[in-house]
């Protein structure tokens, strides 16, 4: 089997008790358009957009919200590409709480999967989608796991900013890899690794430093002791190649990583330890090579999409990269009253660039 490398970022109920049994006011969701808005024959990219006539998700306020929050990406055998939505539509409470807080927008929003398929040069189609299922096959929700000693996580607040309930099953997806049957998936709150069934999305297994179901596998102890939105972003799998991928937060440089001396680090040599690179290397923890491939922004990628998180390399000299757009919200004075930023989710394809892939 392929080795996993889970991704990790230095930025960043019982099931269902206590769970609204309705969030705000429904709405149907259609099939998702792709739309290509442009090509650069010089560069040779093309950019696609998800169209937002189609039905909205949910609604906040007069707000209407649409499907978007994509922060992973993968190829599969055939081409097609597999992305992921990342917990949920949600904005910034901390000043309305007094401390770490988000507002959930749909507190029963699950992340899903969606597929989708070139078609020509200028096609992009939706494939299918669905949510990710618990072991007990249930929909997983985006809502975070509960607090312990170790674990600091943000409060969960509904629309009306009433507490919401912790869900042992909820993820917040941010990474996805598809090796054979299955698809494994990064979770920024634990943080933890989800095997999950392409067939029919279920979980199969979970790696986590907090172990409590039998699926559970045990991770190091000390990545249980992580801040909000310091978990796992991504995951890949290491196939002799180098990988690729773009830096957390606003940074559009993509590196090409070699991992073909990549040794596993023992406890005392984890990234926790240190509070510097410098005081690492001093240790003897192992440094991978990388090399830098492309800055985003030369080739065209727009300034104000700040989140570049899902990346997929399609062949030796394709790329492709998804923003994650939070949904098209925002909430400036972390109040948890959302305002529209009217940006959407783009994913764009360079079609000539050398990714260092032998």
């Amino acid at each position: 089997m392929q080795r996993l490398l889970p991704i990790l970022t230095l930025l960043t109920l019982s099931a269902c008790a206590g769970l609204p049994s309705s969030g705000p006011r429904a709405a149907t969701e259609s099939e998702p358009t792709w739309t290509l808005a442009s090509r650069d024959e010089a560069l040779g990219t093309r950019t696609f957009v998800l169209d937002w006539a189609d039905e909205p998700i949910a609604f906040l306020d007069t707000l209407d919200i649409y499907l978007g929050g994509f922060s992973g990406l993968d190829v599969m055998e055939d081409g097609s590409l597999i992305l992921l939505t990342d917990r949920g539509p949600n904005v910034d409470a901390s000043a309305a709480a007094g401390g770490p807080a988000k507002l959930f927008v749909d507190p029963l929003y699950t992340p899903r999967l969606v597929s989708v398929a070139f078609q020509g040069d200028d096609g992009l189609d939706e494939r299918g989608s669905g949510t990710l299922r618990t072991p007990d096959d249930r929909d997983a929700s985006g809502l975070p796991p509960a607090p312990d000693a170790r674990i600091e996580t943000e409060a969960a607040l509904g629309p009306t900013l009433s507490a919401l309930p912790s869900d042992p099953w909820g993820i917040d997806a941010e990474g996805i890899a598809v090796v054979g049957p299955d698809l494994w998936i990064a979770d920024e709150y634990r943080p933890s690794l989800w095997r999950v069934s392409r067939e029919d999305r279920n979980v199969r297994e979970r790696f986590t430093p907090t172990p409590s179901h039998p699926i559970d596998r045990a991770l190091p102890d000390l990545l249980g002791g992580r801040v909000p939105n310091r978990g796992f972003e991504g995951v890949a799998t290491a196939t002799g190649e180098p990988l690729t991928g773009p830096n957390d937060g606003w940074s559009a440089h993509v590196y090409a990583v070699d991992v073909t001396n990549a040794i596993s680090l023992e406890s005392d040599q984890l990234p926790e330890r240190f509070l510097s690179a410098w005081g690492a290397e001093r240790a003897g923890v192992p440094f991978l090579n990388k090399t830098h491939l492309l800055d985003l922004r030369e080739f065209g990628w727009p300034n104000e999409q700040r989140k570049p998180e899902g990346l997929a390399v399609l062949s030796r000299n394709r790329l492709a990269v998804l923003s994650d757009n939070d949904y098209g919200l925002d909430a400036p004075a972390m109040d948890g009253v959302a305002i529209a930023t009217g940006l959407p989710t783009l994913l764009m394809v360079f079609d000539r660039v050398d990714l260092g892939v032998r």
